[in-house]
C-alpha cells in the first residue's frame, strides 16, 4: 500500500539563561501561543547589590545615632539621646531588612521546578 505521512511542525524558539555560576538553563517559547517553558530564575546580583546598599545605610545610620548618643551624654541633652535611640532602632530595622532581597531570591530559585529535558 501507499503510505501517506502527515507532519505538523510548530515553531518553537529556543534560548537559554546563564546564571552567575555559569550554569545554562534552557528556555523555550511556543511560536504560536507565546507560552514559555523553562525554569524561572531570579537574578542574584541585583538582590545582592540592594542588600549591600541597605546594609551600608544601616551602618551609617547606626554610626550617626551613636554619635548623637555620645553628644547627648556630654551636652546633657535628652532630645539628642532620644533621637539617637530612635536611630539605633531604625538601623536595626534596616539591617534586618537588608537580608530580605537575598533571601527572597534564594527561596524563589529553590522552589522552581527543574529544567525541562531537551
Amino acid at each position: 500500500g501507499t503510505r501517506h505521512w502527515t507532519q505538523l511542525l510548530l515553531p518553537v524558539y529556543a534560548s537559554y539563561y546563564q546564571d552567575a555560576e555559569a550554569v545554562v538553563h534552557p528556555v523555550f517559547v511556543h511560536g504560536q501561543t507565546g507560552r514559555t517553558f523553562g525554569r524561572r530564575q531570579a537574578s542574584f546580583r541585583p538582590a545582592r547589590n540592594l542588600s549591600l546598599g541597605l546594609g551600608v545605610a544601616a551602618v551609617l545610620v547606626l554610626l550617626a545615632s551613636l554619635f548623637l548618643i555620645i553628644a547627648a551624654t556630654f551636652a546633657n541633652a535628652d532630645v539628642l539621646r532620644g533621637l539617637g535611640l530612635m536611630g539605633v532602632l531604625a538601623s536595626m530595622g534596616l539591617g534586618i531588612t537588608a537580608i530580605v532581597p537575598v533571601a527572597y531570591v534564594w527561596i524563589f530559585n529553590r522552589t522552581q521546578p527543574p529544567d525541562p529535558p531537551f
